[in-house]
């Protein structure tokens, strides 16, 4: 997906999915953060076009997705600023999502 060892040095992405096509596990690494980063789009491959995808992560929960929107599309990732510090909800949710060496794990299930 994303290798750290070719045009993009700061970033790394991988992703295996089910032989089915029905659950698929994201890994996404941001080595350092950003200033003023904008949004990033991961696109999923290998997930079949006509299933509904549940996403679950620490950061996002409850959204769907089409296995054919996470192919050309992607997932849509922001690094926070400071002005979405006050919309965190959990504490020690900002520890997870700013600074450097911060990683991401997210799950996609077919519903």
């Amino acid at each position: 997906m994303v290798s750290p060892f070719e045009k993009k040095l700061n970033d790394a992405a991988w992703m295996v999915v089910s032989k089915d096509k029905k659950e698929a596990i994201v890994a996404k690494y941001k080595i350092l953060s950003v200033p003023n980063a904008g949004y990033e789009s991961l696109l999923l491959s290998g997930l079949d076009e006509d299933y509904l995808y549940s996403v679950e992560s620490l950061q996002v929960q409850g959204e769907s997705y089409y296995g054919d929107e996470l192919h050309t599309s992607g997932l849509i990732f922001k690094e926070p600023s400071f002005s979405d510090l006050g919309n965190l909800q959990v504490e020690g949710e900002l520890d997870s999502l700013i600074g450097d060496f911060k990683s991401c794990l997210i799950k996609l299930k077919a519903i």
